[in-house]
C-alpha cells in the first residue's frame, strides 16, 4: 500500500431510526475504544492528560448533534440520506 485508498462504508437513504442504529453504533464503538485507551493510560501513567479524554467530548458533542438530526427528521417525517467513507493513508 503505498498510497492513499478510500472506501465507502455508508451509502443509503435510512429512516430516523434507522440512521440512529447504523451511526450510533459507529459513536458507540469509539466510545468503547477511547474509553479502554483512557483506563489504560490511566493503569500505566496515572491520572493526567490523554488524547482519549478530548475525543470521548468531541464523540459526545457529535451524539448530540446526530440525536438532533434524527429528531427534525422524524418530526418533519424525513428519511436520511448518508454517504461515510474512509480514507487510509500509510505514514511513516
Amino acid at each position: 500500500m503505498n498510497s492513499k485508498q478510500t472506501f465507502k462504508l455508508i451509502e443509503g437513504t435510512y429512516s430516523p431510526s434507522e440512521a440512529n442504529h447504523i451511526l450510533g453504533a459507529l459513536v458507540k464503538s469509539k466510545v468503547k475504544y477511547h474509553n479502554m485507551l483512557l483506563y489504560s493510560h490511566s493503569e500505566t501513567n496515572g491520572e493526567g492528560e490523554s488524547p482519549s479524554r478530548k475525543r470521548l467530548e468531541d464523540l459526545k458533542d457529535l451524539k448530540k448533534q446526530l440525536d438532533e438530526i434524527y429528531k427534525q427528521a422524524a418530526d418533519s417525517n424525513k428519511q436520511l440520506n448518508i454517504n461515510g467513507w474512509i480514507e487510509i493513508t500509510p505514514v511513516e
